[in-house]
C-alpha cells in the first residue's frame, strides 16, 4: 500500500530548541522520519507494513497561523499535480489554528478523487508525552487501509459515478477517544481546548467497524447526475472531473464579518472586495435596526452602491424569527444555510474563481 504525504508545516511537524526559546516552529525535515516510524511501529499489529510505503511532498511548511490564500495556492498547485491513481490515499499534514478552514475548503476542491483524502495534525509536538500526532497518523493510515480494502471494483470516474465525500480529519481529543469528521464540517477548536467537534462525528472505532461490516464508507453517497459548479458549491455535488484537477487560484477577495456588539462598519473598506460574508448571531440576526454605521443595512448598502453582492449566514430564508433578519433579507441580502460559516466561506473563495474552472 502506498500512501501520499503531503507536508505543509504545523505543530505536527515542528520542534523546540534553545534556538527559539524552546517555542514551537516548524522542523519537518528532522520530525517526519520519526512520525513515520513510530506511525509503522503502531502499526505493526494493524497490517504488514514491509508493504507500506509513502512518498513524501512539502509545498510549503509554515504553522498553520501563518497561512495565506497565496500558501494555499502553492499546496492546490501541488495537490493538481498528483497522480492520484498511484495512490491507496492522500494524508496532509496540517497544524491545528487553521485546519477548521482548510479542510473544508479540500472538501469541495477534492470530491471525486479515486482515492480518500485525510487530514491529521498534533495538539503537540511529537516528542511530547501528551501529543497525539503519532496516534492520528496512524489512524490515518489504518482508514485508508480500509477503505482501500473495501473499495468497490466498479467504481471508476469514467462511469461518473463519484463519491460526494471523500475528504476527512481523524483526531484524538484529550478525553483519548479519536474521532473521524468530515472535513466540510469542522468547527474551529475553541478557545484554551485542543479538542475538535463537527456534525456527524464519529468515534474511530465505530467508523472502522461499520466501514468493515459494510464495505463502504459511512459518509459516503454515490451520485450519477452531473450538476453545475454554482450547484456544486451550493449542495455538495461537483461536475466531474474533481475540481483540484482544474487550474484554480484563489484570491483574497472574500471579505469575511462578525457580528459584535459596538461594530462600525465604516471601518471595513471594500477596496477589492468581490463578495461579502456577514456571519449572524445564533438566532440569525445581525444589528438591523436603522441605517446607522453600527448597523448591517448600512453595510449593505455600501455593498449594493459599489456592486458587491453581501451573504448572510446562517440564514434560512423560509423560517427566520426577527424583524431584523426580515429588513436585511428585503434590502438585498443573500442568504445562505447548511453546513458551516468556513465551508461557506471556502465555497465563495471558489465560487469568486470560478471563472478559471474550465481554463
Amino acid at each position: 500500500m502506498k500512501i501520499l504525504v503531503i507536508t505543509t508545516g504545523g505543530t505536527i511537524c515542528s520542534t523546540a530548541s534553545a534556538e527559539n526559546g524552546n517555542k514551537n516552529n516548524v522542523n519537518t525535515g528532522a520530525v517526519l522520519p520519526v512520525l513515520v516510524d513510530e506511525a509503522k511501529n503502531s502499526l505493526k499489529n494493524d497490517l504488514d507494513v514491509s508493504d507500506l510505503s509513502f512518498d513524501i511532498v512539502s509545498p510549503i511548511n509554515v504553522l498553520s497561523e501563518n497561512m495565506t490564500i497565496e500558501a494555499w495556492n502553492v499546496l492546490l498547485a501541488a495537490l493538481r499535480d498528483v497522480d492520484y491513481g498511484k495512490y491507496s490515499g492522500l494524508i496532509i499534514l496540517h497544524g491545528t489554528d487553521s485546519l477548521h478552514m482548510t479542510a473544508p475548503l479540500l472538501s469541495v476542491l477534492m470530491r471525486g478523487l479515486e482515492c480518500p483524502v485525510i487530514l491529521v495534525s498534533g495538539n503537540r509536538i511529537i516528542t511530547d508525552p501528551e501529543s497525539n500526532a503519532v496516534e492520528n497518523f496512524a489512524n490515518a493510515v489504518r482508514m485508508i487501509n480500509v477503505i482501500s480494502i473495501n473499495k468497490p471494483e466498479n467504481e471508476s470516474l469514467e462511469s461518473n459515478v463519484f463519491p460526494a465525500d471523500n475528504t476527512y480529519v481523524v483526531y484524538r481529543n484529550m478525553n483519548g477517544i479519536s474521532y473521524v469528521h468530515r472535513a466540510a464540517l469542522l468547527e474551529e477548536c475553541a478557545d484554551y481546548s485542543e479538542d475538535f467537534f463537527s456534525a456527524g462525528m464519529i468515534r474511530f472505532e465505530e467508523w472502522i467497524e461499520k466501514e468493515t461490516i459494510e464495505g463502504k464508507s459511512v459518509n459516503k453517497i454515490y451520485i450519477e447526475e452531473k450538476v453545475s459548479v454554482e450547484e456544486a458549491l451550493d449542495n455538495d455535488h461537483f461536475e466531474g472531473p474533481p475540481l483540484i484537477k482544474k487550474n484554480i487560484l484563489l484570491t483574497d477577495d472574500v471579505l469575511y464579518i462578525k457580528p459584535y456588539v459596538g461594530i462600525n462598519y465604516n471601518r471595513f473598506s471594500l477596496e477589492g472586495v468581490r463578495c461579502v460574508l456577514h456571519g449572524l448571531y445564533h438566532s440569525s440576526t445581525a444589528n438591523a435596526a436603522d441605517d446607522s454605521a453600527h448597523s448591517a443595512l448600512h453595510l449593505l448598502k455600501r455593498c449594493k452602491d459599489a456592486g458587491i453582492p453581501m451573504y448572510i449566514y446562517p440564514c434560512n430564508k423560509d423560517s427566520y424569527r426577527y424583524v431584523t433578519t426580515k429588513a436585511l433579507l428585503e434590502a438585498g441580502a443573500i442568504p445562505l444555510n447548511g453546513g458551516t460559516w468556513n465551508l461557506t466561506y471556502s465555497r465563495l473563495l471558489v465560487n469568486n474563481c470560478k471563472d478559471s474552472l474550465d481554463k
